[in-house]
């Protein structure tokens, strides 16, 4: 349960990493190494959600990646366990096999043991996986050990052995309506994801993956929830101020993953944001697909609420909407969570507030308050740089608009980028 009375953590702090990871780095974004798990359809969208252990697993198969099998020996920084069970089998994920193992004295851990990866940036990162093997907290999934560089299976394959989870994942459930009632979901669901997001922020990681399958159950009965899967964790200098960082390399789930992450841009908004398409998930099991996605991101341009959302759930509706918000610095973080569940009146604020201030640009009919419809003007209006750059009125009303929206100091930039361009 989530103890209101914790202190905010602070600002989110730039990225960093191992010195000798070059995934570790703070690097500028390379667009072309940038890379983002392509959102499944198989993902399941009916009330009755298939569990984390598929009948369809054929667990007397020797698995062709790693060439193991139900009953094998494996040996992992010098200790010995034996694999009971296949938890997640081949390419059921994009980028590992799930295996369930013992130790000599009969405990149970999971295995998560990669593919093979080509780009050594693409492996976990060491450091955070460092520091969330130092925790001991009831909601973030106990981590045993882990393999990565000279430590490798093989030397060719990471791994993570942690905790095993008897409840398996978020979905796995008869019935995903019938399990996720608003009071279940605030008693636990939303309490318990958030508390284990703040202690992974307290210790200056983030976990840049949340999604359903990575939320789990600790317990059989299916009440105890914890976070785990630390694959694309990233971590952060503890001494720094700075609230955003750019990293040359992004993994995630697309339905889950916060619109600035593929672009490198990483904060602690980009879980929350993932805890907000998460409990969409939960109450609106219909809408997780492809096609829901493309209308989910064209409302968030717009400016408006990513669904038409369920008044019965009104309350729910405001922290998803808060948490989902396509503007960084609108978006809620833990702050507005911790006022959400103390029951305070949060705002949704669907135009950042310098937005919101801003004098509009009006052209003839049109009338541009947003960066969206600056945008959505020039991709529809042929005459575009005649009205906004050529015309002195048109420009002026566009240099105010900058000006409100950044600053001075932009808008002096913003002019002199267009006085070289035009050759004035």
């Amino acid at each position: 349960m989530t103890d209101h009375t914790t202190n905010s953590i602070s600002e989110t702090m730039p990225y960093s990493g191992d010195k000798n990871d070059a995934s570790n780095k703070t690097v500028a974004y390379e667009s072309e190494t940038a890379r983002t798990q392509t959102y499944k359809e198989e993902v399941r969208i009916a009330d009755k959600t298939a569990g984390y252990e598929s009948e369809e697993t054929e667990l007397t198969d020797k698995t062709i990646a790693h060439g193991l099998v139900v009953g094998d020996v494996i040996k992992l920084n010098h200790k010995e366990y034996e694999i009971t069970d296949i938890i997640c089998a081949e390419n059921q994920t994009g980028e590992a096999i799930i295996y369930k193992i013992k130790n000599s004295q009969g405990k149970p851990f999971a295995l998560k043991l990669y593919y093979q990866f080509t780009n050594p940036k693409d492996e976990p990162n060491p450091e955070a996986l460092r520091r969330i093997k130092a925790i001991n907290d009831p909601d973030i999934l106990k981590l045993y050990d882990f393999g990565t560089g000279t430590s490798k299976y093989q030397n060719k394959f990471c791994y993570e052995i942690s905790e095993f989870a008897e409840g398996s994942n978020l979905i796995s459930v008869t019935d995903i309506r019938e399990k996720y009632t608003i009071g279940f979901l605030k008693s636990n669901v939303i309490q318990e994801i958030f508390k284990g997001i703040r202690t992974l922020h307290n210790n200056k990681i983030y976990h840049c993956d949340l999604k359903p399958e990575n939320i789990l159950y600790l317990d059989k009965e299916q009440t105890d929830l914890i976070i785990g899967d630390y694959g694309s964790a990233k971590t952060f200098e503890e001494t720094s101020e700075k609230r955003l960082t750019h990293t040359s390399t992004t993994k995630g789930t697309s339905f889950y993953l916060a619109p600035e992450q593929p672009r490198g841009i990483v904060s602690a908004k980009n879980d929350y944001y993932s805890f907000g398409m998460i409990l969409l998930h939960l109450i609106y099991p219909e809408l997780v697909n492809r096609q829901s996605l493309h209308k989910i991101i064209e409302r968030q341009f717009a400016q408006k609420p990513i669904i038409d959302f369920n008044p019965e759930y009104a309350e729910i509706n405001d922290l998803i909407a808060g948490l989902t918000l396509h503007d960084i610095g609108s978006r809620w973080g833990e702050k507005e969570v911790k006022g959400w569940l103390s029951g305070e009146d949060v705002e949704v604020k669907y135009k950042s507030e310098a937005e919101a201030a801003a004098q509009p640009i009006k052209l003839g009919k049109a009338t541009i308050s947003t960066t969206e419809e600056l945008i959505d003007y020039i991709e529809n209006n042929v005459d575009w740089h005649t009205d906004l750059i050529e015309d002195k009125e048109g420009y002026g009303l566009l240099l105010r608009w900058v000006s409100d929206i950044q600053d001075l100091g932009r808008k002096k930039i913003f002019d002199k980028m267009v006085r070289n361009y035009t050759g004035d």
